[in-house]
């Protein structure tokens, strides 16, 4: 096939127009940074858009969860049970923060953290939770159940969903003490790079604009703290990209119907659980031995497919923190290998659909 590859992710265009006239005012204010009205605009845009009272705009999504896990104010390298079926962000933002991360399992089926095998991780030596909405899929609900039983803070990233509607959205974002969001550019809303973190706490609010701007107090350095903070142009690209939502929604609905369609028909590959906010991955299954081929199939097509390898893989967190427990190892290795992430987006057209169908339906 000849042309231009198709991307996992593209990036939702902004309103030009809107874009124009918000650049404008930063250009006109000469405040760039630090906090400007463009970025205090933009959170409570988020918040309405989430449902959520408390919100705070963060340079990304990265910042947004190391900001989450110093805010627990957790001894530092206390254990912080997570999955390592995650993109690299998710516990690199744990030894940000100065904590451990410990892999703990997932569910062969949801690929979100299993509540019903954690609690022989739950030792004295872990001090939180860090769990992932992997794919769109929700985690279960019987996690924030047992966080509370053990008295364990819970923390969510939400990089990989976009809830619809606002009563959708505070529901799930309302889970947890915290919960962070990428708005990256690969994201349905974003901000060129971003992040947010929800909470349901104002205290928590506070200290978290504290620390977002390196702890300082009046002035002062009083808590421990980084540059957490994203520019008004990135701001200002966010709220042009929020009126432009809509019609993406509706594209990856009806594109979603598509694919449905070419996995009911494949006999080598089979929908991933698709949650109530999956629309900004959409993956299907496959048997561990099928991942490699169907992959570079799909790249002979110029059909730019995901995987996620899982962080076990990765030679430095694997010899630092899991050297204890080959078996999940393998286990997580082995769901790694069983899931493929398609382009879901709008510039997603019919021949790009046959091209799919042609490696899954051979």
């Amino acid at each position: 096939m000849t042309g231009k590859a198709l991307t996992l992710g593209v990036p939702t265009a902004p309103d030009r127009a809107l874009f124009h006239q918000l650049s404008e005012q930063v250009f006109a204010s000469g405040q760039y940074a630090n906090n400007g009205p463009l970025a205090a605009l933009f959170e409570m845009k988020l918040g309405q858009l989430y449902g959520q009272e408390l919100a705070l705009f963060t340079s990304s999504g990265t910042s947004a969860l190391t900001l989450a896990l110093q805010a627990l104010k957790l001894p530092h390298g206390t254990e912080v049970l997570t999955p390592a079926l995650t993109f690299v962000a998710t516990s690199s933002a744990i030894e940000a923060a100065g904590l451990k991360p410990r892999f703990v399992p997932c569910h062969p089926v949801s690929l979100t953290l299993d509540p019903g095998r954690l609690e022989p991780y739950i030792t004295s030596r872990v001090g939180a939770i860090l769990a992932v909405h992997l794919l769109g899929v929700e985690c279960d609900s019987q996690l924030d159940a047992l966080a509370q039983q053990h008295q364990l803070p819970l923390i969510y990233d939400a990089a990989h969903i976009f809830p619809q509607e606002p009563e959708g959205a505070k529901e799930l974002l309302g889970r947890g003490r915290f919960s962070c969001i990428s708005l990256h550019a690969t994201k349905l809303l974003h901000s060129g790079e971003g992040g947010a973190v929800f909470c349901q706490d104002p205290q928590d609010l506070s200290y978290l604009q504290q620390i977002r701007n390196f702890g300082l107090n009046a002035g002062i350095p009083q808590a421990f703290g980084i540059n957490g903070k994203a520019s008004e142009l990135s701001a200002a690209l966010g709220l042009a990209v929020i009126p432009e939502i809509g019609k993406e929604l509706v594209a990856r609905r009806a594109l979603a119907q598509e694919l449905d369609a070419i996995m009911q028909a494949s006999p080598r590959a089979w929908v991933h659980q698709r949650g109530r906010h999956s629309n900004i991955f959409y993956a299907f299954r496959c048997e561990p031995g099928e991942q490699k081929q169907l992959v570079q199939q799909l790249q002979e097509k110029k059909i730019m497919a995901r995987t996620f390898p899982a962080l076990t893989q990765e030679g430095s967190y694997w010899s630092r923190y899991a050297l204890d427990d080959l078996p999940l190892r393998q286990e997580f290795d082995e769901l790694a290998q069983s899931f493929v992430a398609l382009p879901f987006h709008s510039q997603v057209d019919q021949k790009h659909l046959e091209s799919i169908y042609e490696v899954l339906n051979p």
